[in-house]
């Protein structure tokens, strides 16, 4: 999920394989873009990922992931959005997501505490967002199990993951999806984090307040 600025792909592919001019512009590659890495388990991996494992033997989980890049780049953008493709890129370093990750995760510690033995569980409703990867790598480094959801899931689907997890804490990106959450399914539900300011939000939190405590993503920080 991180952004990499500059980064010539293109490039990066060709110093690796070294293609010949003569080359058909359709890569031989193409259909062998992993390998199997454990025969017993069937776990692929990538082929271009063999000439820097050493570089990287370090990373095995999403937050030595993280970690890694906050070493190298703490002062260099990490996360980047923006409104339209109108707009320019707002950037987010990678020494300021690594502050949010931590107020996030400290936070789900003070809200929901975590109960030893059995997985913890967060769910993430919503698109893909600065909030999203922050809350993601927050149970990863707090020891959260983090369940995505989508609304093509569909209504069965949703019922069914809400039921099988129990879980109690809900990241949204919008009022809307706290309101379908919340709203349309029955679920353990007992925080819901939105995103986005709204005051189709504001009115969800007066009317589940005996229900459900619902917090802004800037004041859960």
């Amino acid at each position: 999920m991180f952004l990499f600025v500059e980064r010539n792909w293109p490039k990066l592919y060709c110093d690796i394989y070294k293609p010949n001019t003569n080359d058909t512009f359709v890569s031989h590659h193409l259909m062998n873009q992993s390998k199997n890495i454990d025969a017993h388990s069937g776990a692929r991996g990538s082929v271009m990922s063999s000439k820097y494992s050493d570089q990287f033997a370090h990373v095995n989980t999403i937050s030595d992931l993280f970690e890694n890049g906050l070493r190298i780049s703490r002062n260099m953008p990490c996360f980047g959005s923006r409104n339209s493709v109108h707009e320019a890129y707002e950037w987010m370093h990678y020494d300021e997501a690594d502050k949010r990750i931590r107020a996030f995760g400290s936070a789900l510690l003070n809200t929901v505490g975590r109960r030893e033995g059995v997985d913890n569980i967060v769910g993430i409703y919503g698109r893909n967002s600065p909030a999203w990867v922050i809350a993601q790598h927050a149970c990863c480094a707090y020891l959260y199990v983090y369940v995505p959801l989508y609304d093509t899931l569909g209504p069965e689907a949703m019922q069914h993951i809400l039921t099988q997890t129990r879980l109690e804490m809900l990241v949204c990106h919008s009022a809307k999806e706290a309101n379908c959450a919340i709203r349309n399914f029955q679920s353990a539900i007992r925080h819901v984090v939105i995103v986005q300011e709204s005051e189709q939000a504001d009115k969800l939190r007066n009317e589940f307040k005996n229900r459900v405590k619902i917090y802004y993503f800037y004041e859960f920080l």
